[in-house]
């Protein structure tokens, strides 16, 4: 990892300790999943959610009940959202 990375990953962690409410990309970026496999969570009512204005959403705590996958490391977790932050600040 470089000086990016950890600079990235620090200001993902400092915003997610903060906010209470994530979309689905957001959570799906919490999680370290992809927003689809978030999706199919909801759909299989795996997870809970909320509708705000006929959008899903999930409460901090609604996500943090949900375990991570087993046996992926911490670095492998953190690259994943580095992925995924990149991926959204391209997309914005």
């Amino acid at each position: 990892m470089n000086r990016e990375d950890i600079s990235e990953i620090r200001d993902a962690l400092i915003k997610a300790a903060v906010k209470q409410w994530f979309s689905i990309k957001e959570g799906a970026a919490y999680l370290g999943i992809s927003a689809s496999k978030l999706y199919k969570l909801v759909e299989a009512g795996k997870v809970r959610h909320h509708l705000v204005d006929s959008k899903i959403v999930f409460s901090r705590a609604d996500l943090d009940v949900i375990p991570l996958r087993p046996g992926r490391s911490i670095d492998e977790a953190l690259n994943d959202v580095v992925k995924r932050l990149r991926k959204g600040a391209k997309e914005v």
